[in-house]
């Protein structure tokens, strides 16, 4: 059951974003939203089939941002559903266990061939890499992790969806760099500024020689 954050009373949000979470199942993507959307951690979570959708909305530098959050299923026999959702993505989050190595060697191939396909990805999208379940004995190379992240221009964090540790961080850390990113794409806009209530008179051309002329018009 996705979770959808109550809409603002107030004003509407500044920015809005598409994010989704890829990777394999099992890793802790759904409980990564749950803890971040519901701050509530789930022991038993069924594996998510096809997609799940949920909304969040917070502020980041003063701006209001609303992120609609794509869960998308790590299992194979659902990767034709789920990578319908990928196209015009601002953002991925790329998780894998950290005690779990297949699960950061499928983030390098499977996983980062789909997201980055000119077809059906989405090449262009921000992307974080996040090792969850921090809290437990690590089976990944901290170290290689790391370099596969700036071999691809990503932030790595390591997080941990039980104990809630980095989990916002994450998110927030991706919503900066979205605004970021949309702010340097913007246009600048050159009539930003109210028009006047009263037009000012602009000076003539021709000086005083119009004035007078017009001073001396019989019509």
């Amino acid at each position: 059951m996705a979770y959808l954050a109550p809409a603002s009373s107030g004003q509407d949000y500044d920015y809005l974003f598409k994010v989704i979470l890829i990777g394999d199942a099992g890793v802790g993507k759904s409980s990564l939203i749950s803890q971040f959307c519901n701050e509530k951690f789930m022991d038993t979570v069924a594996s998510t089939v096809g997609v799940d959708f949920y909304i969040k909305e917070f502020t980041i530098n003063g701006k209001n941002v609303k992120i609609k959050i794509w869960d998308t299923a790590g299992s194979e026999k659902y990767m034709s559903v789920a990578t319908a959702y990928y196209r015009k993505a601002d953002g991925v989050i790329m998780v894998f266990d950290v005690t779990n190595e297949k699960t950061f060697v499928n983030i390098q191939s499977r996983w980062m061939d789909a997201i980055m396909s000119e077809d059906s990805g989405c090449p262009e999208a921000i992307k974080i890499l996040v090792g969850n379940k921090s809290d437990l004995n690590a089976e990944v190379n901290v170290k290689d992790c790391k370099r596969f992240a700036e071999l691809h221009g990503m932030s790595f964090v390591e997080a941990s969806a039980r104990h809630n540790l980095y989990v916002a961080e994450v998110f927030r850390a991706l919503a900066e760099q979205m605004c970021e990113l949309k702010m340097q794409r913007q246009p600048p806009s050159y009539y930003t500024d109210p028009l006047p209530s009263i037009i000012p008179t602009l000076p003539s051309p021709h000086g005083n020689e119009q004035s007078s002329k017009d001073s001396n018009c019989s019509c």
